[in-house]
């Protein structure tokens, strides 16, 4: 996501089944969808940007045909 000045405001990586994430910590099962990282600058959190993310991580799931979303949270991550 970036702002109207170019400013990046966040992203978001997905990997969709038959792909495999790029980190190894997951292994995608046929009709699924896996968000491998999100992320949102300080400076735009609390303005919507990941919930903008996150739907259109749904969208592109939905849009190649998988059935389940997934995420995965390290422990310890203070987000």
């Amino acid at each position: 996501a970036v702002g109207a000045d170019g400013t990046p405001l966040g992203f978001v990586q997905v990997a969709v089944h038959p792909m495999q994430d790029q980190y190894g910590i997951h292994t995608l099962q046929p009709g699924e969808a896996y968000i491998e990282q999100v992320g949102v600058a300080a400076a735009a959190r609390g303005k919507g940007i990941g919930k903008a993310l996150l739907q259109w991580a749904e969208t592109l799931a939905t849009d190649r045909k998988s059935s389940v979303l997934t995420l995965t949270v390290l422990h310890g991550n203070p987000a």
